[in-house]
């Protein structure tokens, strides 16, 4: 076999492996997520942003956040909650949010649990957790920019 047939047959498997894995994507089941999420806070109570690098996970969000910061036993971390609402072109998945900011540092971390009630179309009923780490916060005022990294698992209904 020469080169070429060599790295055809490669990029050939390649294709072939990113087709099955969107496959069962759609086909139900749980997934591991990897994702990139920006987040743009401007003033008030909500935020805007763009989740990507996550398959079918890559969309717009809105996030409204729900109460007030709560102290820690640290005095520069607080903890609050918040709903994101995360629109594909497949459907939108609601995630309900734990919070914890440092505003030392700057820096966060968030827990999210998918409602499998209130998320629709191909995330209708899917549950699953994701863990937001905050790997970096552009700006010192408003418009302040959240960086993050995104990890976990969805598990999809069956078709």
């Amino acid at each position: 076999m020469n080169a070429g047939t060599a790295k055809l047959i490669m990029a050939t498997a390649a294709v072939c492996t990113a087709g099955l894995a969107q496959r069962a994507f759609a086909d139900g089941g749980c997934h591991d997520v990897k994702a990139k999420f920006t987040d743009v806070y401007n003033d008030g109570a909500t935020t805007s942003g763009k989740m990507t690098n996550g398959g079918v996970l890559d969309g717009w969000t809105a996030t409204v956040y729900n109460s007030q910061a709560f102290p820690t036993p640290v005095s520069t971390i607080v903890s609050y909650s918040a709903e994101l609402t995360l629109t594909t072109g497949r459907g939108q998945v609601k995630i309900s949010q734990v919070y914890l900011y440092d505003f030392a540092t700057g820096q966060g971390t968030v827990l999210g649990y998918i409602d499998p009630k209130t998320s629709t179309g191909r995330f209708t009923a899917a549950t699953g957790t994701l863990f937001f780490n905050e790997t970096k916060t552009v700006g010192t005022s408003a418009p302040f920019t959240y960086l993050y990294d995104i990890s976990g698992q969805i598990c999809l209904a069956g078709n």
